[in-house]
């Protein structure tokens, strides 16, 4: 495999490492080395490929955006109608 897909993929188990951190734990207490032993790497290969935890909560969030199966919409002015029985 190229280093450039080897790099992607390794990008991919960090992000989904975090990922599944940050859901089970918070942002707060999801650390970067609790990150780097789910995927079995040190937290150095990390920063090799990203900036910190600030970048792993942005590339997370893009993620879910992503991810969202629920289009947007614009919410309604007047609540739904009900059926009287």
């Amino acid at each position: 495999m190229p280093v450039t897909e080897r790099r992607a993929a390794r990008k991919r188990e960090i992000l989904e490492a975090t990922r599944s951190l940050f859901d089970e734990r918070g942002v707060r207490d999801a650390q970067i080395e609790d990150i780097a032993r789910a995927v079995g790497i040190n937290r150095a290969i990390i920063y090799r490929h990203f900036s910190g935890k600030e970048e792993l909560f942005a590339q997370t969030l893009v993620g879910y955006l992503r991810g969202s199966t629920r289009p947007w919409r614009r919410p309604t002015t007047r609540p739904p109608t009900q059926k009287s029985g």
